[in-house]
């Protein structure tokens, strides 16, 4: 199927987060292998995967004419009686905006993009309405930047940079700043010397990228080059890399560098200081080199092919990336060390090849979660998440698949893992979509109306879109700010709501533990790893089971789940594994020279 392998247009919305969420890898015709696009049509969907991308039909050619976003290659048209008509009018819309991108002056850039300007008064009318400017990230933007020819202005705002046209190369090579994607030239200025000086500013900016790569191979050796001394350890010195792009990741890698500090060690995340900067390889290499760490900790990438044989390098995977689904080999090093988040990743890494794998969910950040006295604790039930209808798309075998897992949940049945299987078979549809979307849907969704439809306790729920559930509607307060906003409810209610159908030790569970918050919690052990908490936790499967909960307490206080999952002791045990390491090798060392004597 095409629309499974190459960057697609959907005309059907639900068709495009189904094939979304598969999270097809494909292969461009540069040979680099990427995850898949999927574009589409309609209303945006709430909280969509990072490569569901909404474009309303009418604003296609504008959307990708101020976008460099990859272009789709294929449209999907839901068998439409005009699809004929769609696809040519596609692959036309499509031609023109690629020709377009070729020669474009980018006269409209100004308002879309980071910006050369040869008229310094241009850039400055510019700089000074702060335009957002769209990243390779469907939520998350930038502030434009406005780099200008010519003497810098009094007081410019901090977008507006002056960089004379004599240095702009070696500005650019060095910069951390994004790169201008477009030059503006006086509207004066004939067509033919436009063109001119357009195409040689796409000769200059090819010579920014050949440059950089140069001096990134060059420190790519130097690291590998650079051997850690540990006759001084402890403290470690410890280095994370990260991206203002990510939305988890880099605040899970600022918590253990924090986490790190509190037991001495040095701890750096190299990652974007504000909402202009773009790093590119070489500064997180030069921010490495200068550091010469002990230790690298990376977050869904192995990133140690520019490591000395001796750097420890910790590998913590948190989702489902590209690389690992590819299940192929991937280059380990005897000091790699990794963790899983879920066991479900554990065959995709060792087809990979993976050396041991340890188990590390995510992680509770204690100095934002936990108990506060000023708060008065009530007798109601929260739930904080999103709804999973939008992962609903009405395609085929859709409504067998929930009729059959909603009978099971109402009837209070374990939900296993070979069911699903058989069920996928039966359906011919993917397991990950059954396991992922429709019996979260089910577990999540129908566990939320059902403390709605009690009278036992108050009910209050957050996230988005439970505005849709005429069940739910009336109990739904909005969406938190995760961090404080969140650790606050967590505070105020006696109970809180924790539905997953494949776990118990999630994120939700350690936040509202850390909050003295009792977890009323789908009951998933039958496929869940332990340890469960069984003294601190109350567990439900039919509707029955749930009310009871909310009319009784556990054995214990649930504080000490916090304790095990926080980024403290998750940076204690990363350090106590380095030293045991460090342990071995020294006794094989000696080993070795007492044999050799």
């Amino acid at each position: 199927m095409r629309e499974q392998n190459e960057d697609t247009y959907f005309l059907d919305r639900n068709m495009a987060l189904q094939i979304a969420s598969q999270r097809n890898i494909i292969a461009l015709t540069t040979g680099e292998e990427v995850m898949q696009h999927c574009y589409y049509d309609g209303d945006p969907f709430d909280d969509p995967p990072d490569n569901l991308i909404n474009v309303p039909a009418e604003e296609f050619s504008d959307f990708f004419m101020k976008t460099d976003l990859r272009l789709p290659t294929n449209i999907y048209t839901d068998n439409r009686i005009d699809s004929e008509n769609i696809v040519q009018a596609f692959s036309q819309a499509i031609n023109e905006i690629a020709n377009y991108r070729k020669t474009r002056l980018v006269d409209i850039g100004p308002h879309f993009n980071d910006t050369y300007f040869l008229d310094r008064e241009a850039a400055y009318k510019v700089a000074i309405q702060n335009n957002r400017v769209k990243l390779d990230h469907p939520t998350i933007d930038g502030l434009q930047i406005c780099y200008h020819d010519g003497e810098p202005f009094p007081d410019a705002p901090k977008n507006l940079i002056s960089i004379p046209s004599a240095d702009l190369l070696d500005f650019l090579v060095n910069t951390r700043l994004r790169l201008p994607k477009s030059i503006v030239l006086s509207s004066d200025v004939p067509e033919e010397q436009a063109q001119e000086v357009s195409t040689s500013f796409n000769d200059l900016m090819t010579e920014v990228q050949r440059q950089r790569s140069v001096i990134e191979k060059q420190l790519l050796q130097a690291c590998r080059q650079q051997k850690p001394d540990f006759s001084s350890c402890p403290p470690y010195r410890i280095f994370l890399m990260a991206s203002r792009l990510t939305t988890v990741m880099q605040y899970a890698s600022r918590n253990l560098a924090k986490a790190l500090e509190k037991l001495g060690h040095k701890a750096i995340v190299s990652i974007e200081q504000d909402d202009m900067e773009e790093l590119c390889p070489a500064w997180n290499l030069k921010e490495f080199l200068e550091l010469n760490p002990h230790l690298i900790i990376s977050i869904n990438h192995p990133n140690n092919t520019f490591l000395h044989p001796e750097l420890f390098n910790i590998v913590w995977w948190q989702d489902p990336m590209p690389e690992m689904l590819k299940r192929e080999s991937m280059p380990w090093r005897e000091r790699d060390i990794v963790f899983s988040a879920y066991r479900e990743f554990d065959p995709y890494l060792e087809d990979c090849a993976a050396p041991q794998i340890h188990r590390q969910g995510f992680c509770v950040d204690t100095d934002v979660f936990y108990r506060m006295p000023d708060i008065q604790r009530s007798e109601k039930i929260i739930f904080i998440g999103s709804s999973y209808r939008n992962r609903l798309s009405d395609c085929p075998g859709e409504k067998q698949v929930l009729s059959e897992l909603i009978d099971l949940f109402n009837k209070g049945e374990a939900i296993t893992k070979t069911y699903v299987d058989e069920l996928a078979e039966r359906v011919n549809m993917p397991v990950l979509s059954i396991w992922h979307h429709y019996l979260n849907y089910v577990v999540r969704d129908m566990s939320v109306r059902w403390i709605c439809q009690q009278n036992i306790v108050d009910v209050e729920v957050y996230g988005r879109g439970w505005e849709h559930d005429e069940v739910v509607r009336q109990y739904y307060k909005g969406e938190l700010e995760h961090g404080e906003a969140v650790a606050k409810k967590y505070n105020e209610a006696k109970y809180c709501l924790i539905s997953l159908p494949q776990e118990v030790n999630s994120q939700r569970l350690s936040e509202a533990a850390a909050c003295g918050c009792i977890p009323v919690i789908y009951d998933s052990r039958h496929t869940a790893e332990p340890p469960f908490w069984e003294d601190q936790c109350m567990y439900f499967r039919t509707r029955d089971e749930l009310y009871q909960n909310l009319t009784k307490v556990p054995q214990c206080a649930p504080d000490i789940i916090a304790e095990t999952f926080s980024y403290d002791a998750f940076a204690r045990r990363i350090i106590e594994t380095i030293e045991k390491r460090l342990n071995c090798a020294t006794n094989v060392a000696e080993k070795q020279i007492a044999n050799q004597q």
